[in-house]
C-alpha cells in the first residue's frame, strides 16, 4: 500500500508513526515516519505530503515512484525495475 494522502489520517487503520510537521507552505501538522526508502511498516510505505514531501505526489514519477518501486521490490524479494537495460 502507498499512502499519498494529505490532511487527516483518522481513516487509515494501521499502527503507524506519526512525526510532527515541517515548516513550510503546504506542509501539514504531522507525518507519517518512514525509513529512507519511504516505508512505514511492512509492505506500507508513504509518499508525498504525507511522509513530508513538499509537493504532492504521483506514482509515476519522483517521490511516488521511490515508494511504488521499494513497494515492489519488498514484495519482489530482489530489486524491481520496470524498464529492459
Amino acid at each position: 500500500m502507498v499512502i499519498a494522502s494529505a490532511g487527516k489520517y483518522d481513516y487509515i487503520e494501521l499502527d503507524l508513526d506519526y512525526e510532527d510537521g515541517v515548516e513550510g507552505m503546504y506542509m501539514m501538522d504531522e507525518h507519517i515516519k518512514t525509513d529512507d526508502s519511504n516505508k512505514a511498516a511492512e509492505r506500507v510505505y508513504a509518499a508525498g505530503l504525507a511522509n513530508s514531501w513538499e509537493y504532492q505526489t504521483s506514482t509515476a514519477i519522483g517521490d511516488g515512484a521511490k515508494a511504488a518501486v521499494n513497494l515492489l521490490s519488498e514484495v519482489y524479494g530482489e530489486p524491481y525495475s520496470d524498464h529492459s537495460t
